[in-house]
């Protein structure tokens, strides 16, 4: 008798059971996941980049960074450089600052910064295999731009990150 009531007892466990697993494959194949929730659909975009400064090695514009609004995913701030000249294993690029903002119907804007004082020679070569330029979508139409400012290269307590505010239309704060 003890063992009738067992073997019921094991009938209704794997019952139970098997409606657990049920539930879970139809809640795991209906409901969105973190995963799918995101999906950025790309597209192919063709850019043609001109230079206006002499470039040593006539090398063609790389991406050296692409990031994305986090309140808008459809929109890429994207870093572009040439190199101007390898020495060993360091490499340097043309001494201004290419960032294009690609928005998501396509619109290239291209953001060109000139100015060679803003940011100091030291930051367009890479340094212990480091960019030290570095470009961050904020919000809205703002974008922060941080480097390295140095008072003495020779002494490593004089390299100090410094940074500003750039808009879509080039104006820096």
């Amino acid at each position: 008798m003890l063992n009738a009531k067992f073997k019921e007892m094991r009938a209704l466990t794997y019952n139970d059971n098997l409606v657990i697993i049920i539930i879970t494959i139809f809640l795991l194949t209906t409901l969105p996941t973190g995963f799918t929730q995101y999906t950025i659909n790309y597209d192919n975009i063709t850019y043609l980049e001109t230079s206006v400064q002499s470039n040593l090695t006539r090398a063609p514009p790389r991406i050296i960074d692409i990031r994305h609004y986090e309140d808008s995913l459809g929109t890429a701030v994207v870093r572009v450089a040439r190199e101007n000249y390898v020495a060993g294993n360091n490499i340097c690029y043309e001494r201004r600052l290419l960032i294009r903002v690609i928005q998501e119907n396509g619109t290239v804007i291209p953001i060109n910064i000139d100015n060679t004082t803003l940011i100091p020679d030291i930051n367009y070569c890479y340094v212990a295999n480091k960019n030290p330029i570095q470009v961050y979508p904020l919000f809205d139409e703002y974008i922060l731009v941080t480097y390295t400012h140095v008072t003495n290269t020779s002494d490593n307590t004089t390299f100090v990150d410094k940074g500003f505010v750039v808009d879509w239309s080039g104006t820096y704060m």
